[in-house]
C-alpha cells in the first residue's frame, strides 16, 4: 500500500467536487487478512481527516482501527463497509463503531453465503431490492456499495457470462448497465437489476421518511417482519409490496393530518 498523499493534495482533489456533498477516500480494499497494512492506512485516515474528507474501506470492524493515532479517537475507518457474512459475524463490533458514531454500508459480490441476497442474473429479482431497503434498515445499514455496472464482455446483450472466476461463472456480475449503442442510445442503459436497486432505495427512504415523521419505531416492527436479517427475508414479492404499501398508506395519512394542522391554524388565524 502506498504511502498516504500530503493533506494539500486530498485538499486540492476534493476541491473539484461540489462543497455540499460528502468526500470520502476509498483508500484499500478487503484488507482483513493483511493486518500488515494497518498503520499505513492509519497514516492516510489521518491526512484524510486533517483533509476534512472520510475514509472508506472495505474491512470488518476491528480494535487496532479504531484510533487513527491522531489523539482525537476518531477512528482511522469512517465508514465500514462490509459483506452479508462479515456484519454477520462481526455485529457485536459493528453495533460499537454505530454507537461511537461511524457509518457502516453493505455491498455484494459473487454468491459468498448460502442465504443473503445474491446479485446474478439468475437469483430471482427480490434479491436486488431487499438489500439496500428493507435489510439496511433493520440492520441500521446507512450506505450501499458495489464494485462495478460495465463489467461487459465482448456482447453482453447475448452473452451473460460477464464475470469468471476460480472455474464458476457469475451471471450479471459487476454489470448493471448495457452499452446503449445497440439500441440506438448514446451512453448506458439501465438494467431491469439497476431499477430494483432503486426501489430498494426507495423503500429505504420510506423508513427514513417515517422516522422522521415520528413513526420510526413503528415502520421498523413492520420491515423486521419481513426481513430481519441476511438469513431471515422474505423471498416473496408480494409480501414485500404489502409493506412497502403499508408504509406509503401510513406516510399519507401523516400528510393529511398536518394538512388539516395547517388548516385549522389558518382558519383559528382568520377568525
Amino acid at each position: 500500500m502506498n504511502h498516504a498523499p500530503p493533506v494539500k493534495a486530498i485538499r486540492d482533489a476534493a476541491a473539484r467536487y461540489p462543497s455540499d456533498v460528502d468526500k470520502y477516500v476509498y483508500a484499500a480494499d478487503e484488507i482483513n487478512p493483511c493486518p500488515g497494512l494497518f498503520s499505513t492506512l492509519k497514516q492516510w485516515a489521518r491526512n484524510v481527516h486533517e483533509a476534512g474528507a472520510k475514509m472508506l474501506v472495505t474491512v470488518s470492524p476491528t480494535a487496532d482501527l479504531l484510533d487513527d493515532g491522531s489523539g482525537t479517537g476518531r477512528s482511522a475507518v469512517d465508514i465500514w463497509v462490509l459483506l452479508p457474512k462479515m456484519e454477520r459475524k462481526g455485529r457485536q463490533m459493528v453495533r460499537q463503531v454505530l454507537q461511537k458514531g461511524d457509518e457502516v454500508w453493505s455491498y455484494n459480490c459473487l454468491v459468498q453465503d448460502p442465504d443473503s441476497p445474491k446479485w446474478q442474473i439468475d437469483f430471482s429479482p427480490i434479491n436486488y431490492r431487499i438489500q439496500p431497503g428493507f435489510l439496511n434498515q433493520s440492520l441500521g445499514i446507512t450506505g450501499l456499495l458495489y464494485w462495478g455496472v460495465d463489467a461487459w464482455n465482448d456482447d453482453p446483450w447475448e452473452d451473460t457470462e460477464s464475470y469468471k472466476k476460480g472455474g464458476y461463472s457469475f451471471p450479471g456480475e459487476g454489470m448493471l448497465v448495457y452499452p446503449g449503442a445497440a439500441g440506438g442510445v448514446d451512453g448506458p442503459l439501465p438494467s431491469m437489476r439497476l431499477k430494483w436497486l432503486r426501489k430498494g432505495v426507495e423503500d429505504y427512504e420510506y423508513v427514513e421518511m417515517l422516522k422522521r415523521a415520528g413513526r420510526g419505531a413503528w415502520a421498523l416492527d413492520m420491515v423486521r417482519g419481513v426481513a430481519s436479517d441476511w438469513n431471515s427475508w422474505t423471498h416473496n414479492p408480494a409480501t414485500l409490496e404489502n409493506v412497502r404499501r403499508i408504509l406509503g398508506g401510513e406516510l399519507d395519512r401523516l400528510g393529511a393530518e398536518r394538512v388539516l394542522a395547517r388548516g385549522n391554524v389558518r382558519r383559528a388565524f382568520l377568525r
